[in-house]
């Protein structure tokens, strides 16, 4: 049914100031009785005594909510494009946008771990791919380690050196100069040659026991694993390649 005449539904609180009311059917009216059910207006619903109704806000009937407008710019897809492209970019637009604050919390996160990853990760995949690994074998004990290694001549591994690559060897050589290289982080190389002079070598420093220094003119017996040929980058912009033992124990004689 409709509502009558000059009159508003119950849960709605508008008045007409300027007319009377009727106290049971809610209608308005100008004269002194109430067109609709006859009844005389009483004192206290005319108009003017009245007391004021306050207004009341509404929510929207049939559940209809206001929609804001979110740019472009703010929207999730973009925001998500941002984190990959530039990450304090998607930071600024997730603090500026009408978004809520959890969906705000999660992509400052996840940009603040993609700004991370961007610069530190490099440095951090750097570092453990200049790590190399052991370079001799450090599980066996020195007995152990030495009784593996065969005696070997100078000319067979210098002529054979790929051939006992990764090899346990014993080789008797002298010191002829320590090698200085740009890669400090390497263990140090000497050059040495065989006792008649006719065979060169590089044996790198990988002791496992304790560190020495050799001086030009040692007699040292090597026990280690043979590399095979390596090149070695040197300060003055020299290089040298030679058959290469990596030594993990020794006996100056």
């Amino acid at each position: 049914m409709g509502r009558l005449l000059g009159s508003f539904e119950n849960d709605e609180d508008h008045d007409i100031p300027e007319l009377n009311k009727c106290p049971d059917c809610q209608t308005y009216f100008a004269g002194d009785n109430c067109p609709i059910c006859g009844k005389p207006c009483p004192e206290n619903m005319k108009a003017g005594n009245r007391p004021v109704v306050k207004q009341k806000k509404h929510k929207s009937k049939g559940g209809y909510t206001r929609t804001t407008f979110i740019p472009w710019y703010h929207r999730i897809w973009f925001l998500i494009l941002m984190l990959f492209v530039s990450p304090v970019i998607c930071i600024i637009l997730t603090l500026t946008s009408p978004h809520e604050k959890p969906k705000k919390v999660i992509f400052v996160i996840l940009a603040a771990l993609m700004l991370v990853g961007r610069y530190a990760g490099p440095a951090i995949v750097s570092r453990i791919m200049d790590r190399e690994p052991a370079l001799v074998n450090e599980k066996l004990s020195e007995d152990e380690y030495k009784a593996k290694c065969g005696d070997i001549t100078a000319e067979e591994l210098y002529r054979n050196s790929d051939e006992h690559k990764n090899g346990f060897v014993k080789i008797r050589l002298v010191v002829d100069e320590k090698l200085e290289s740009w890669e400090q982080y390497r263990p140090v190389y000497y050059r040495c040659v065989s006792e008649d002079g006719k065979f060169a070598f590089l044996v790198r420093n990988c002791l496992v026991n304790a560190s020495k220094n050799f001086i030009k003119g040692d007699v040292i017996t090597v026990y280690g694993e043979m590399q095979g040929n390596t090149t070695v980058y040197f300060s003055t912009d020299d290089t040298t390649t030679e058959p290469t033992v990596n030594m993990a124990y020794v006996t100056i004689n």
